[in-house]
């Protein structure tokens, strides 16, 4: 009976397995030619194709199953009696031969055309296997749990609304969107998870019709729908089981963080940046801090935009190009063979970015609940290849295929092809396609090892990763650069390069994450952040008044004392639009005088009005800046808030000696973030801020300076600490060139007193002197009289700077006592 069965659905899937194969062929055919040589009427025909499969497979299963639903009068069993184990014998039998081995073979035909080895090509047709056995399981009960069609038509197209309405809900789902943030793994639509889902579907179908049974369709379907609520918290529950995933949690006592306007669209929102302190492993590699969850004023937003790790390292590349860790990557393969450039800049942190909901709103008050993940990038070199046409290379499953090369101004764009297995079987918890701009790419001339870095254009052409079937993927990468930069004598920059150069691909391999809650201690004020000077924010129409100020004050004179506000205040804004740009110089007493004579009575007003200014009215802001430094009053500084920071106010404090004044503001505006706004204030008075050791220590790993050294030593944190913590920021420096300035690393090291400092400053110093024509000792005096003891008779700055150039930087050493270098 059961081969009768067998036979009846070859017979009821006969008029469509040709197409049902065709397509199979259609779609194998476009998989195994590469992007780039298939034509674009190729690859539609193979898209459509999958299409097909997928659509023809479907249509025969359900018609199948529909055919003998149990739950039907007109079924199968219900004119010819059979045992139901039989009937599911044979339909299962049907399925697999009809729609299984196909689709398997398929696959396997795609991989081995592809040249994949024989443990992707087992690894990848077993997982079509196993997702074609998980969607006939389930499709059973879906299908068989209702007893006429309307209900199948509306239970589960609810289900699967009511699902993705849940997890939206629940306050720790992760974005459903595949684009979504790398760094929360996309777990929600990963295989392994979408398979569990699936199942717990059938699971709740079968129970659906069992509990309620035949004739209560009125209570199955929106049993089945609140059921179907059940599943994403499951998936969601095994998405955060990551074995081995290296995440650990951080508890930050300060943070830095910035807050700026930013055009999105039509509209003017702000923009938040922040950074952690540093962690220990970032001395061994990169960190890339993205935005995992985010609470503005109590209410769930959604950061945006969602960026992957490759995304933000590719924002970076300038940064990136050359640090540390890919220069020790490329060492460790290449040793002396490749001519490296110096280290122009140590690991990099990016912060982590989004933009705030809602508009700008100046009177905008923030409270802010930011959980941070940091993706920690180890560099590595997994493979190089000739360039020319059709060569090839591997790294473990990874292919590279150099598929095309192009003149362009003087240079050459190559293009090649990045094949990826899609191995989700083997390795549930980290089987994702690897983040698209993790890879560097660099130019190697064989002659003598000249390395030049590529610009990667891919996302351009390409964005993302193209299915070549359900085990493989792969995407398309332009690579450019203009060979002229190095090899401005060959007369053939396209033909002659091409033969003599390798391209050396290195990754980024998130190695482990780490996360990061924050709240904000009090409330952020929106006011005083920049304006943006483009596009609906364009600079205003010139005020007809503008360059009549000194005329005009002459008729009006600023209100006497004793006036009223609102005479005060008519009177500022009559003045102020009047102040051109030529108006504004130093040395124009009149305009900041009147201004003056109003801070004693109306210190507020007169701030208020600053603050009202265009960022455009330059000459106004001029004068009331100069100003506000000569009569702001002490009183009226003293009680400014960390809410209400304002920056002039602020720096006409410190440059007034008022810091004693602001330590308690200065302490609370650190804690919001903005410690890199006080500084100065607080290690001032180190033990009247009032911080504990943690944020002490917090405090240093974001703002390492040669101040906060000398500051902190001993006073709130133990020297011991503090050098050990320079130390690893200073691990294998070298004075960054050119630069037009002395390295603060470089202060800091004489200020810890390294050993090496004299030989870096020396060196520094020697290659300004030959790199820069206008070079003057004056650039170079500081470090030379703040660091070192030098004969007394030693006046000019030419003089003490030539002295220390010539000793031997191995002659000095570092008294403790009196914190200065000094000869033996």
């Amino acid at each position: 009976m059961t081969a009768a069965i067998f036979r009846a659905e070859f017979l009821r899937a006969l008029p469509v397995w040709p197409w049902l194969l065709a397509s199979h062929a259609l779609a194998v055919i476009s998989g195994i030619v590469p992007s780039g040589q298939a034509g674009v009427r190729t690859e539609l025909l193979g898209s459509i194709a999958s299409w097909g499969v997928g659509s023809l497979s479907l249509f025969l299963v359900v018609r199948s199953l529909w055919e003998e639903n149990p739950n039907r009068s007109e079924h199968f069993l219900a004119t010819r009696p059979m045992r139901l184990a039989g009937l599911l014998k044979g339909k299962a039998a049907g399925m697999l031969i009809l729609i299984v081995v196909p689709f398997v073979l398929a696959e396997a035909a795609v991989l081995l055309g592809r040249g994949q080895s024989a443990h992707v090509i087992g690894i990848g047709t077993l997982q079509a296997v196993v997702v074609l056995l998980v969607l006939l399981g389930v499709a059973f009960p879906a299908v068989w749990g209702w007893s006429k069609r309307s209900q199948a038509f509306v239970a589960l197209p609810a289900a699967f609304a009511t699902g993705i309405a849940s997890a939206a809900l629940l306050d720790r789902a992760p974005s459903l969107r595949i684009s979504g943030s790398p760094y929360l793994q996309a777990k929600l639509v990963s295989m392994p998870v979408m398979l569990c889902g699936l199942l717990a579907l059938g699971m709740v179908a079968a129970c659906c019709a069992l509990i309620f049974g035949r004739g209560r369709s009125f209570r199955r379907v929106p049993a089945f729908v609140a059921l179907s609520c059940v599943i994403p918290a499951a998936m969601m529950a095994l998405a955060g089981i990551e074995p081995g995933s290296g995440e650990k949690r951080v508890a930050p006592s300060l943070v830095h963080l910035t807050l700026s306007n930013r055009e999105m669209g039509d509209r003017l929102a702000n923009w938040l940046e922040i950074d952690p302190p540093p962690l220990e492993t970032q001395a061994e590699g990169d960190v890339v801090w993205s935005v995992a969850s985010l609470r503005v004023n109590g209410r769930r937003a959604e950061p945006w935009p969602k960026q992957g790790i490759g995304d933000r390292l590719r924002a970076s590349r300038p940064e990136m190009a050359w640090n540390r860790p890919i220069q020790q990557a490329l060492r460790e393969r290449y040793g002396d063979q490749l001519k490296l450039p110096e280290v122009l800049g140590k690991t990099v942190a990016l912060p982590a970015a989004t933009a705030l909901p809602g508009e700008h709103d100046p009177a905008r008050m923030l409270d802010l609940e930011v959980g941070l993940l940091g993706a920690l990038i180890d560099w590595q070199v997994v493979a190089e290849v000739p360039v020319r046409n059709q060569a090839e290379t591997r790294w473990e499953n990874t292919r590279w295929a150099i598929r095309g090369l192009n003149q362009a101004d003087g240079g050459i764009n190559i293009q090649f092809i990045e094949t990826t297995p899609y191995l989700w079987l083997t390795d549930p918890a980290n089987g994702h396609l690897p983040d698209r701009g993790c890879d560097r790419y660099f130019l190697v001339r064989e002659s003598d090892g000249k390395i030049t870095p590529l610009s990667d254009m891919g996302l351009a052409l390409a964005p993302g990763w193209r299915r070549v079937s359900l085990g493989l993927r792969e995407r398309m990468v332009m690579l450019r650069d203009n060979f002229s930069r190095f090899d401005r004598d060959m007369e053939d920059p396209f033909v002659v390069p091409a033969a003599n150069y390798r391209l050396v691909i290195v990754r980024g391999i998130p190695s482990g994450r780490v996360s990061v809650d924050w709240i904000t201690s009090s409330p952020i004020s929106c006011a005083g952040l920049w304006t943006p000077t483009t596009g609906v924010h364009s600079p205003p129409p010139p005020d007809p008044r503008a360059g009549t100020a000194l005329e005009w004050l002459q008729q009006n004179p600023p209100p006497a004392s004793g006036a009223s506000e609102e005479a005060v205040q008519a009177w500022l804004d009559q003045f102020a639009p009047r102040i051109s740009n030529h108006e504004s110089n130093e040395t124009n007493h009149q305009l900041k005088a009147a201004v003056g004579s109003l801070f004693a009575e109306h210190p507020a007003l007169v701030i208020r009005t600053i603050r009202a200014l265009s960022p455009f009215a330059r000459g106004a802001g001029g004068v009331f800046g100069w100003a506000m430094m000569d009569h702001l009053p002490r009183d009226y500084a003293r009680k400014m808030t960390a809410r209400d920071f304002d920056e002039g106010i602020y720096r006409n404090a410190v440059r007034r000696g008022w810091q004693g004044d602001l330590i308690g503001m200065a302490a609370e505006r650190a804690r919001m973030g903005f410690g890199w706004q006080v500084e100065e204030v607080l290690i001032s008075s180190p033990k009247e801020v009032g911080f504990s050791e943690a944020e002490w220590r917090d405090f240093y790993r974001l703002y390492p300076t040669a101040d906060a050294f000398r500051a902190l030593a001993g006073v709130v944190l133990p020297r011991e600490y503090l050098e050990k913590e320079t130390d690893r920021r200073l691990e294998d420096y070298e004075p960054p060139l050119p630069n037009p300035n002395i390295d603060p690393l470089l202060d800091l090291a004489l200020a810890r007193g390294r050993s090496e400092a004299p030989r870096w400053l020396r060196d520094a110093i020697r290659r300004k002197q030959a790199t820069e024509t206008t070079f003057a000792s004056v650039w170079v005096k500081d470090p030379v009289r703040k660091w070192f003891e030098f004969p007394s008779h030693l006046k000019t700055d030419d003089e003490v700077v030539g002295w220390f150039l010539g000793q031997e930087p191995v002659h000095f050493v570092f008294d403790p006592a009196s914190e200065k270098f000094h000869l033996r």
